[in-house]
Parts: structure tokens; sequence; C-alpha cells
């Protein structure tokens, strides 16, 4: 019997433990999770042996009880922060949210065990008190679930650190308010004090509602701000694939203009018979031709990447081209001209934070009905992630909207891509049906 109790008490910490596991669990990998669990037992073990010897030694009374609830949900919040560090703020915001309703529990759950066993000494007490919460808990938890899922979770999963390191405060000091009412040896004395820790639950819950508001709004606004930078750097890109089919436009002009003066001097190199001559004109007009021309077989793509490729040159990159494409894709030339703007734009980026040699090889083929593009780049090996976003150094250090525009291109395409590093060299691969 002595060992009951114990065991009991040990129990009566799962329904805390599995409500402030629930708004974290997305952010838990496999070997977290395994590791979470596994403290989470030990911590079990250690519960039941300090409430063993403790009731031993000390004996049992409601005001030891309490701290043990008290500090043993601490210890829980501990391995909570081990285990899934850098969110401090948002594990004190739900401890003490969930305190709250876990107090509340057990005042609901000692006042029902007092109507009907006033003069039963402590240890049945305690252990009818807690079967009683056991019971409420399994009853009140698809509702505390799903207000949990609804409001507490997907707000975490907005990282605003200057938010959460005021909010939590908030439950702290509710939490505080309720139990100091009854610090002494008994759990609740009276049905006002029960009516004010209802009040203090159902202010949680109002709480938590407005976290949803707020958390709705929030997700509106940075749609719209996501939006808007898509349609700048639409627009950039725009002006630069424009600008280039200008640049291309100019130069097919220009080369139409001097091809006279070309056919009369390798007509004057035939007259006089300069062969040697001839050969060295040649191969002048030929590398000529090769810096200026640029062909991957769509127009569109082109001056794109001859917009981009003298743009590299500007900074010392060796951009190596080797593109096969048709005009004929089932693909919105505009959506083809943002996934290569922006990935070789990325890739010039890139390039400029390198101290020595600098390329680029772009690859594209079709193969069946899949359109293939292969972009790498040299970069200096200091590469930031956001979740599964790259932060961009040129934007304050947001995650790059290039990159969610070209997801974005793939997608719309059934297809997909992959950016990954190896070494010195940063790889982006794009798959499209065509």
């Amino acid at each position: 019997m002595d060992i009951f109790p114990s065991l009991l008490s040990a129990l009566a910490q799962i329904p805390g433990i599995i409500f402030r596991y629930i708004p974290f669990k997305d952010n838990i990998d496999k070997k977290q999770r395994r590791i979470l669990f596994i403290l989470y037992g030990i911590m079990m073990i250690v519960n039941i042996v300090i409430f063993y010897i403790s009731q031993r030694i000390f004996g049992l009374d409601v005001l030891f009880y309490k701290f043990y609830f008290i500090m043993g949900g601490l210890m829980y919040f501990v391995i909570n922060c081990y285990v899934l560090p850098k969110r401090l703020p948002e594990h004190l915001f739900v401890y003490w949210m969930i305190a709250i309703y876990i107090l509340t529990i057990h005042s609901i759950s000692a006042i029902i065990q007092n109507f009907f066993s006033v003069e039963t000494e402590n240890i049945i007490r305690l252990i009818a008190q807690n079967i009683l919460f056991l019971i409420i808990s399994v009853i009140s938890y698809p509702i505390v679930k799903k207000l949990i899922d609804i409001t507490i979770k997907p707000f975490l999963q907005y990282n605003k650190g200057e938010y959460w390191k005021t909010l939590w405060i908030v439950p702290m000091f509710m939490f505080c308010a309720s139990f100091l009412m009854s610090i002494n040896y008994v759990w609740i004395q009276d049905w006002q004090q029960i009516a004010s820790r209802l009040f203090t639950c159902l202010a949680m819950i109002f709480i938590c509602q407005g976290i949803a508001y707020d958390f709705k709004e929030m997700t509106e606004k940075i749609a719209i701000n996501e939006k808007l930078k898509f349609s700048e750097e639409q627009i950039r890109l725009q002006k630069n694939y424009y600008a280039a089919l200008t640049k291309s436009m100019d130069d097919a002009k220009k080369s139409r203009h001097d091809f006279k003066h070309h056919k009369a001097a390798i007509e004057r190199f035939i007259q006089t018979n300069d062969k040697k001559g001839l050969v060295e004109y040649y191969s002048i007009l030929e590398q000529n031709v090769n810096e200026s021309m640029l062909y991957t077989g769509n127009a569109a793509v082109d001056g794109v990447l001859y917009y981009y490729q003298q743009m590299a040159e500007k900074n010392g990159i060796y951009m190596d081209i080797a593109c096969k494409l048709s005009n004929n894709l089932n693909i919105n030339d505009f959506d083809l001209c943002s996934l290569f703007g922006n990935s070789v734009e990325n890739a010039i980026e890139a390039c400029k934070y390198v101290k020595g040699e600098k390329h680029i090889g772009i690859r594209s083929q079709i193969d069946g009905n899949q359109l293939l593009i292969a972009v790498d780049n040299t970069f200096d090996g200091n590469l930031k992630k956001k979740d599964d976003d790259f932060i961009s150094r040129k934007r304050n250090n947001e995650v790059g909207v290039g990159i969610s525009s070209m997801r974005d291109v793939c997608e719309k395409y059934d297809g997909f891509c992959k950016f990954e590093s190896k070494g010195d060299m940063f790889m982006a691969s794009f798959i499209l049906t065509i």
C-alpha cells in the first residue's frame, strides 16, 4: 500500500506531460522524440522514488503534494527545454497555461472528494483525489487537445521571439494568483475559491482564443508581404528579361550592320590570296561570335542567360552554359525565365563571396516528358537555413523570395526542386513536366 500513492501521484503527472508535449510534437524529429520519451521514463521513476522516500520520512499532507505537483511539472519542463532548445519563452507559456488547467482539475477533484469523505485520512484522500483527477483529465482530453490544436499549436510555428518573451508572463501571474489563494494545508476551502479558479481557467481559454486571432492576422500579413515581395521580384526579373532581349536585338542589328564590312574584308583577303591573313581574321571573327552568341533553343531563356552572363563577367565569374531547350515547351516563357533567372542570380550572388575561383555551371535537357535543369556554383561554405528554407544575405537574413518563386514554378508543372551543397559547391536541381 505504501508504494501505491507514489505510483498514482506519478501517473497524475501524465496529463500535464501530454498537454505540454502536444504543441511541440511537430517540431521534434524521431531522434529527439526517442530521447524525450527516455527522459520522461527516467523522470517518472525519479518522481516515484522521491515521493516514496519523502512520504516515509516526512509523512503526507496537502502542502507537500502541492509543491510536489509544481516541482514535478518543472522537471518535465526542463526536459522539454533540453530536447527542444531555443524555444524557452514558448515552453514557459505552455507550462504555465497547462499548470492553470492542472490546478483547476485538481481543485475540482479535491472538492468532489471532500464532499464524500471529509473525515478520511490524508493518504486515502490523496488516492481518491488522484483517481478523480485522472478520470476528469481523460474526459476533458479531447476538448483541451482541440483547444491546443486550434490556438496554441499553430501559433508556435510562428517563431516570433519578442511576442513570446512578453506573453508567457501573463499565465504565470494568473497561476500564481490562483495558487496563492490556498497555499496552506488544504487543497481548496470553499466554492468561492473553486469559482475563482474556474474563472482563471476560462480567462486562459480566452487568451488562447486571442492568440488564435493574432495568429490568423499575422499569417495573413505574412502572406500579403510574401505576395508583394514575389510581385516585386517578378517585375524586376521581367525588366531584366526585356533588357536582355533588347540587348540581344541591338547586338543582332549591330552584327547585321557589321556583316558587310566583314564580307568586304574576307573578299579582299581572297583577292590578294592572303591565306594567313584570312585564317587570322576568321579566328578573331569566330571568337567574337562565340562570345556574343548564346543559343539554347528558346529565345526568351537566351535573353535572360545573356543578361546574367554579362553580369557574371563583370564580377569575374566564369559561366559555363550547355542548355538544350525548345520554343514549343508546354511551359510559360515567363515561368521558365523566372526559374533560370532566379537560380542564376542566386548563383552569382553566392559567387561574389568566394575569394578563389568563381564558377557557375548551367545545364538543361529534355528527357521524355520532363525538363531537367541543373545550376551549380561555387560558394564560400556559409549557408544559413531556417527550417527548410535558405536565408538570403541580401535581405537582412530573411528567407529568400527567389527560392519560394522557384518552388512555386516547379509545383505548377508537377515537378520539384532540390537544393544541396557538397564541399565548396552549391547545387540546385529542377524537374518540370512538359
